[in-house]
């Protein structure tokens, strides 16, 4: 028997006594094994610990040791004596070296250093504007994107209409089936059909998901030899579920509009990528000279920055400026025009960036913007329950997205 706090809890432990709520209602039996989903409701439900059957070893000194020397170096731009930076140092070590061997992290750590025969040579500035607009003729928006677009515009339109105009589009409907039914919204049954999903999520809502949606669909088929795509997508996935849990937290109303800006807070990246791929590797490489956040090399080597990018796309296809703002923003949240929003998306994203969940190109964790995660109030107790709570839906997400099954 081995009583372990919550968010030392992880798929696959087997229960050794009843998973119970404070309450007193049983979650799960004796000896089940838990799954991302059971974890999720255990956290909504307030459980703080479970008993789990304490079969593996805790991580060695010797794999602490070495996670500890990654933190180091992946932290190295932050400002480490701020509390939640230290608290997210602290998360990673214990889940890198739960889940990776010694020489595993010790070969991770080898990635920061100096390498001294990269040669890096800006090409000259980008043109954003160009960027975007080739972008926007090489992936178009799903038909249908326009059709909801216009729709959410007419006062006429009921749930119903929305529904149907989503049905017409079978990839996306099914995601969007297969999303809602994930632990993410918890729902006792199983919504089978989008007009029920209407009901129970609200039009705006549910639009919101489809719009990320079709971005998602728009950018498929990037070749990934470049960049690694299921791992650029975890990492926006858990932004964007860290952002709608903050969302949530804050009595903020429409928290899909912050899942689906941190699923697309990195969509910049992707158009440079697909459409001028050697000049994508610039400031990955950059960051590979010197340490630097991306940011500051994409600046020095493009003279914008993905930030810029995506959310001139966003202007583009004419989505809500509410996520043009977000993805602007998210490593500026504090000259944001929308700065609690635009917060909480930057605190998504250097929570997703510090625990490692995923990955879409930053060797180090940004910094975070002190003033920005002062306006959430996020102790350092309810930090653990978001990480928690946000990599198990995380994963459930992902598959609800990429899985075709």
């Amino acid at each position: 028997m081995a009583w372990r706090a919550i968010e030392e809890a992880r798929p696959g432990m087997m229960l050794e006594g009843d998973l119970v709520t404070p309450q007193g209602r049983r979650l799960l039996r004796a000896g089940a094994s838990l799954t991302g989903s059971s974890l999720a409701k255990a956290v909504a439900a307030g459980v703080t610990r479970v008993d789990v059957r304490d079969d593996a070893p805790d991580a060695s000194p010797e794999a602490l040791a070495a996670a500890r020397d990654l933190a180091r170096r992946r932290f190295l731009l932050t400002n480490h004596r701020h509390s939640a930076v230290r608290e997210a140092a602290r998360a990673f070590v214990q889940v890198a070296a739960a889940r990776h061997r010694p020489e595993e992290l010790r070969e991770m750590t080898g990635a920061y250093e100096p390498d001294p025969d990269l040669k890096v040579e800006a090409s000259g500035p980008l043109d954003g504007a160009a960027l975007v607009q080739g972008e926007v003729r090489l992936a178009s928006l799903p038909a249908i994107f326009f059709e909801i677009s216009e729709a959410l515009g007419d006062p006429r339109s009921s749930s119903s209409y929305m529904a149907d105009i989503i049905s017409k589009d079978v990839a996306i409907s099914a995601r969007l089936l297969r999303m809602v039914n994930t632990p993410f919204y918890g729902f006792p049954g199983r919504i089978d059909s989008l007009s029920r999903a209407v009901t129970i999520i609200g039009v705006e809502q549910l639009v919101s998901l489809a719009q990320g949606i079709s971005v998602i669909t728009a950018f498929e088929g990037i070749p990934e030899d470049l960049l690694d795509l299921k791992s650029f997508w975890l990492h926006s996935i858990m932004c964007g579920t860290l952002a709608r849990l903050l969302a949530s937290h804050h009595g903020i109303a429409n928290d899909e509009r912050f899942f689906v800006a941190g699923l697309l807070h990195d969509i910049g990246r992707l158009v440079v990528l697909r459409n001028l791929p050697e000049r994508a590797l610039e400031p990955l490489q950059a960051c590979r000279v010197k340490p630097q956040s991306v940011t500051q090399a994409e600046m020095e080597f493009w003279g914008t920055t993905h930030s810029e990018i995506g959310a001139d796309l966003m202007r583009a296809w004419k989505l809500p400026q509410f996520l043009e703002h977000l993805l602007r923003y998210h490593h500026s949240p504090s000259v944001s025009p929308v700065m609690l929003e635009s917060a909480i998306v930057h605190a998504a994203d250097f929570m997703a960036n510090a625990l490692g969940t995923g990955r879409s190109g930053d060797l180090y964790v940004p910094r975070l913007d002190k003033a920005a995660w002062e306006l959430l109030s996020v102790t350092p107790e309810r930090f653990r329950r978001l990480a928690l709570e946000a990599e198990n839906q995380s994963h459930q997400i992902m598959e609800a997205f990429f899985d075709e099954a």
